[in-house]
């Protein structure tokens, strides 16, 4: 089940659920003001054991370093119970911003891939 919480930075952020990963679907600049309502989904997700957590960057413009420095923190966090962040469709930009930190997190084409790549299917 979707449900969508809103910011006044983010149009909407959009969490979904799905099989035994936690989808979050980002619109418009992914930044520091948008942290506050990423990382309480993000904690949901971890308290609910998730062990994946995938950004749907589908329909994200921007991306800044602060959000980059909390997808690492939280990578590390997830990869300690053998998870980790993965990635749908990030655009040239953010994909530059990403490769600058040396950062190697799995990327995919759609979310049918995702669920494919982790092993559940819905």
């Amino acid at each position: 089940m979707e449900k969508i919480f809103k910011n006044k930075y983010l149009e909407e952020i959009p969490v979904e659920e799905r099989s035994m990963y936690f989808l979050i679907k980002v619109h418009g600049e992914f930044t520091i003001r948008s942290l506050i309502s990423v990382r309480k989904r993000i904690e949901e997700a971890l308290e609910k054991g998730h062990l994946y957590i995938v950004f749907d960057l589908s329909n994200t413009i921007y991306m800044d370093s602060s959000v980059i420095g909390l997808l690492i923190n939280v990578d590390r966090k997830l990869k300690e119970r053998t998870g980790g962040i993965h990635l749908i469709n990030p655009n040239s930009r953010i994909l530059e911003s990403v490769e600058i930190f040396n950062i190697k997190f799995p990327i995919h084409n759609s979310i049918e891939q995702a669920d494919k790549k982790i092993g559940w299917d819905d």
